[in-house]
């Protein structure tokens, strides 16, 4: 635990973002930032091209994997935006799913399969760990099935030529944040190399969000079997902190494994309430966070 009562803090940035986007939540927990980490999306900060292969991670899962096998997650707060809120729910699924099993989200809203599973890098993805909780900020993973089904017909938006003014002028749309950090914020989308994040966007778009909610599990302790109440006992609570996008918890929790336990909370107007109103987001966060801790 850190000093401010919370877990360390893993936090994961959107699409077109930086690891500087996502400090603030750290800044107004308190969180000292040598107990936060932050890493880049690939190609995201110059990150560069990475891969096992040397090729770039290009969907939810393989970004994912790649993230788990680089990124501390064990015992921390794993807090995603947007994008990254994906990532964190995916990243979740993959330390839950058994060696060789599909990974969480690998299917797409229409049926398909991207043919990810959990048997590259499972070592890597175990040392990283089972993270303390899970916190989602204002990320599109709707459960509804006519809202999943209208995220993917936006997926055609990635593949057409104006692809980056398409996706700016969404995201802009949805902007309420202080003007020096929407500044920041789309500068920083336009110098953002086109791959892999035009492929990253159509993934999170085509990305059956309710496989994401369902592969999500409880932490499972030394010589325990799953016991079908929430693995031994344990629990992994997970909260949706909703600005924008429409996420209710009657409709997520019926996919929810035994032991996942959801809070939904509202925070800020626009995309980014962690740059609009910090205080707010980190208010939602300590409440949460302090109503399941034991004060003695």
């Amino acid at each position: 635990m850190t000093s401010t009562g919370l877990p360390p803090l893993t936090l994961v940035h959107g699409i077109g973002g930086r690891p500087g986007h996502v400090l603030p939540v750290a800044d107004a927990l308190g969180v000292p930032r040598a107990q936060v980490a932050a890493p880049a999306l690939p190609r995201h900060n110059d990150a560069g091209p990475v891969g096992a292969a040397g090729g770039l991670p290009a969907d939810v899962p393989s970004t994912a994997a790649w993230l788990l096998e680089r990124t501390p997650t064990a015992g921390r707060l794993l807090v995603g935006h947007s994008t990254g809120g994906v990532l964190a729910l995916a990243m979740a699924g993959l330390l839950a799913a058994p060696a060789g099993a599909p990974a969480a989200g690998a299917g797409t809203a229409d049926g398909a399969d991207v043919g990810a599973s959990t048997g590259d890098g499972a070592e890597a993805r175990l040392k990283a760990g089972v993270p303390a909780g899970v916190v989602v900020v204002d990320s599109n993973v709707p459960v509804a099935p006519d809202a999943v089904a209208a995220r993917a017909r936006k997926a055609q938006l990635a593949r057409r030529t104006d692809w980056r003014a398409a996706m700016r002028g969404a995201l802009a749309r949805d902007w309420a944040g202080p003007a020096l950090w929407r500044e920041r914020v789309f500068a920083d989308l336009d110098a953002t190399a086109d791959e892999p994040m035009r492929s990253l966007w159509e993934s999170v778009l085509r990305t059956d969000s309710r496989a994401l909610w369902a592969g999500l599990r409880p932490p499972v302790g030394e010589g325990c079997e799953e016991d079908g109440v929430g693995r031994c006992g344990a629990a992994l609570p997970v909260l949706y902190v909703r600005a924008t996008r429409e996420v209710e918890a009657a409709d997520v929790v019926p996919l929810l494994a035994p032991g996942v336990e959801l809070t939904v909370v509202r925070a800020g107007a626009g995309h980014w309430p962690h740059l609009q109103d910090p205080p707010a987001v980190a208010e939602a966060i300590g409440t949460w966070w302090a109503a399941r801790t034991p004060t003695s």
